[in-house]
């Protein structure tokens, strides 16, 4: 019959034949206009199929795309990180050969015989020149940091010393503000200790930029215990 013929091939341009007015016949026309409406319903989906399947692949090949444009974008970037801590690199060490040289040659001079006004403002070259070095330091550092290649150093140093000459930067900045700067020595605390001497040089030294920033008088106190 038609409906084991369409249940089995699912072939529903199959009809019934219709004959006669009586129940038989009624019944065969509705079943042929619902075959109509599956057919219509069957097209529809496949179009719909057709067109979500071609927006798929539209979205597909769009993403696709918008990733190998992502990777370009992300390897410019990368190039460019590398190109600028590249270039920090060497400017800090272009900077930094002609800074160590002032400083040693201040040095020098400083041994000689010099009247108290000279050696006050050759003391405060000096104390420029090193903070000048350390900000050179520190875009060193940063470029270092970036790059993946910031390394510490482990050698023995005097830590009393490191912070004296870490109050001897802003001790200009701080008489300025009519503060007085004091280092306080635990009993307890080491007089050489190993590790980079820089980085802890860095670090006192930000942290009384700092300090002297906020009293209008008064003192600033470095404990070291």
């Amino acid at each position: 019959s038609a409906a084991d013929a369409i249940a089995r091939d699912s072939d529903l341009s199959l009809r019934v034949e219709v004959g006669g007015r009586d129940e038989i016949a009624r019944f065969a026309d509705a079943f042929n206009r619902m075959l109509d409406r599956l057919g219509e319903s069957k097209r529809e989906l496949h179009a719909h199929q057709l067109t979500l399947e071609s927006r798929v692949a539209l979205r597909t090949q769009e993403l696709s795309s918008t990733n190998a444009e992502l990777v370009v974008a992300r390897d410019a970037a990368e190039e460019a990180a590398r190109a600028k801590a590249d270039f920090l690199a060497n400017m800090s060490h272009e900077i930094r050969t002609p800074m160590n040289g002032v400083i040693g040659m201040t040095g020098l001079v400083l041994d000689s015989e010099l009247t108290v006004e000279q050696r006050d403002m050759l003391e405060t070259v000096r104390r420029c020149g090193d903070q000048l070095l350390e900000l050179i330091n520190d875009i060193l550092d940063f470029s270092k940091i970036e790059s993946g290649k910031l390394d510490l150093e482990e050698q023995s140093f005097e830590l009393p010393r490191a912070i004296k000459e870490c109050q001897d930067m802003v001790a200009t900045k701080a008489r300025a503000r009519g503060l007085e700067l004091r280092l306080e020595l635990d009993d307890s605390c080491p007089d050489v200790l190993i590790g980079d001497v820089t980085r802890v040089k860095q670090v006192v030294l930000n942290l009384l930029s700092n300090a002297v920033k906020v009293p209008e008088s008064g003192h600033v106190t470095v404990r070291l215990a």
